[in-house]
């Protein structure tokens, strides 16, 4: 035997990673029927993940297939007439077209998934994750409840890369997390009228889940309502017999206090990772960062909005190993950070700042000694450009306008910002991408 045949399998499948760079299904369908050793050897990355999301045949791309074709997975894994889904970790689930259409092959589509949903999540056997999203119809709840009922049977299941709800205005969420314990990741976020119907289920689903890792709550509420509280979302962690090791929270549109993360210090002292926006103004908010440093707490990414303190600039001063800071001032409370760019020079690899006005020549001093940058997000000014050519492993630039612009506001904008990328690419031999790929397609002579 000779050829690729007589290599390792960890070298097939590093080649095979240079072949189908994009992950593509249907080059690795074609690699998997080479032989029954290469079959072996590309089921397991080309089932890793399945997406079941129910697109219209119109609107198909290579990697998701349409419904029809989800159809088929469900009824394989229901009726267990394969083994190429124990390969399976991750699950992306989206019901697409199932309740937007009403043609006869959608319909049949349609039944035939909430019958066979349960047995094919079951099926599922060495699932780990879920990324999913439900509107909150009355069917679409069913088809939710018997989802969280498959995957509690399921042992491997760690939890929820993203789960995701829209409730319309004259609607409440009626499903229940009861069947779910032992998570180790959790991220919910959606669009709820109804949250108090939504946190109890949340805070005793946590309560559950003694070795969480990962929490994110990410709601966008009705403004004639209330925001949820973190104390509402850990009213039940009390009852976990050790702390947790938790090292990731995000925290998007929940009131946070000083006294709820002294209450709960002891869940976070592993935290690395800390996302906070949109949380109510306290005056005493800042005092959370002498309670981070007094703990030892050494995050390695921060993203926040609440920079009225400087307590912020000595917490962040006071390490080093900082690798993401994203910082979301307020026009009228603002504290430059350019004071703790020293302390993370060596590490830093991603900083976005919504910097009001002009940087001092100092700050700038500062950032471009932070080598190890490769995105950085920044309000628009030229001087941006000679930053990013000081940075020499920058891959992209984010310019973002001093005001918010729409319409012809927003063209003309990306407009000057072409002409100078132009100009900088041409006499000064620019190579980062700026503002994402769309506006490098625009530019002529680009491939």
């Amino acid at each position: 035997m000779t050829g690729s045949h007589v290599l390792p399998g960890d070298i097939i499948l590093e080649i095979a990673g240079f072949a189908t760079p994009s992950g593509k299904s249907e080059e690795l369908c074609n690699l998997r029927l080479v032989s029954k050793r290469f079959d072996n050897l590309i089921s397991p990355l080309l089932f890793s993940t399945i997406r079941l999301e129910f697109r219209d045949t119109d609107y198909r791309r290579s990697t998701a297939p349409d419904y029809t074709r989800c159809h088929e997975i469900i009824q394989a894994l229901a009726t267990h007439s394969t083994t190429v889904f124990d390969h399976t970790k991750k699950l992306y689930l989206s019901l697409g077209v199932l309740y937007s259409t009403n043609s006869e092959d959608v319909s049949a589509a349609r039944t035939s998934f909430s019958d066979e949903i349960f047995n094919a999540i079951c099926g599922l056997k060495n699932l780990r994750t879920i990324y999913c999203f439900f509107d909150t119809r009355p069917d679409t709840e069913e088809l939710a409840i018997k989802v969280f009922r498959a995957l509690g049977t399921l042992s491997s299941f760690q939890g929820f890369e993203y789960i995701g709800f829209s409730t319309p205005f004259h609607l409440t969420l009626s499903f229940t997390f009861k069947p779910l314990s032992n998570l180790t990741i959790f991220r919910i976020g959606g669009d709820w009228d109804n949250p108090e119907n939504v946190i109890p289920e949340v805070a005793s689903l946590l309560s559950r889940c003694p070795k969480m890792t990962e929490l994110s709550l990410n709601g966008r509420y009705s403004s004639r309502l209330e925001k949820p509280t973190l104390r509402d979302i850990f009213s039940e962690i009390g009852q976990l017999e050790r702390p947790w090791r938790l090292q990731k929270l995000e925290l998007i549109s929940v009131v946070v206090t000083l006294d709820d993360i002294r209450a709960h210090i002891r869940h976070l002292k592993h935290l690395t990772f800390l996302q906070i926006f949109d949380s109510p103004f306290s005056p005493t908010f800042g005092q959370i960062w002498d309670i981070f440093q007094q703990n030892g707490i050494a995050l390695k990414e921060l993203s926040t909005d609440h920079l009225e303190d400087p307590l912020y600039l000595r917490y962040l001063s006071s390490y080093s190993g900082l690798t993401s800071l994203k910082l979301k001032p307020s026009p009228e409370r603002y504290e430059n950070p350019e004071a703790v760019l020293p302390k993370h020079a060596e590490t830093l690899e991603s900083l976005a700042i919504e910097w009001r006005g002009t940087p001092t020549k100092e700050g700038l001093a500062e950032l471009v000694k932070c080598q190890k940058l490769t995105d950085l997000q920044v309000c628009v000014d030229e001087m941006w450009f000679d930053a990013g050519l000081q940075l020499s492993n920058l891959a992209h630039l984010l310019l973002l306008p001093l005001e918010t612009h729409e319409g012809d506001d927003w063209l003309t904008f990306n407009h000057a910002v072409t002409e100078i990328l132009l100009k900088y690419r041409e006499e000064r031999g620019l190579n980062f991408g700026v503002n994402y790929n769309w506006l490098q397609k625009a530019l002529p002579g680009d491939d």
